[in-house]
C-alpha cells in the first residue's frame, strides 16, 4: 500500500511538473504566471520529496537493482 501510493505521488509530481511547462504559454499577467508558476514549483517539490519519503527502502532497492544492469 505504501509502495504503491508512493508511485502515485511520484506519478503526480511529474504531471505537475509537465503542468509548469505550460504556465508561459498562459493568456494571463505576468505576475499571475509568476504566482502559478511558484505555486507548481513548490507542489511539485513538495509531492516529489513526499513520494520519495513513502517509497524509502523500495526505491533504493530498485534503483541498485537497476543501474548495474544500465551501465554494463
Amino acid at each position: 500500500m505504501r509502495q504503491k501510493a508512493g508511485w502515485t505521488i511520484i506519478v503526480i509530481s511529474c504531471v505537475i511538473w509537465t503542468a509548469l511547462l505550460l504556465v508561459p504559454f498562459l493568456s494571463i499577467g505576468s505576475d499571475d504566471k509568476l504566482r502559478w508558476g511558484g505555486a507548481l514549483f513548490l507542489a511539485g517539490e513538495i509531492t516529489w520529496y513526499g513520494g520519495l519519503f513513502l517509497l524509502g527502502p523500495e526505491l533504493i532497492t530498485f534503483i541498485r537493482a537497476y543501474l548495474p544492469r544500465r551501465f554494463r
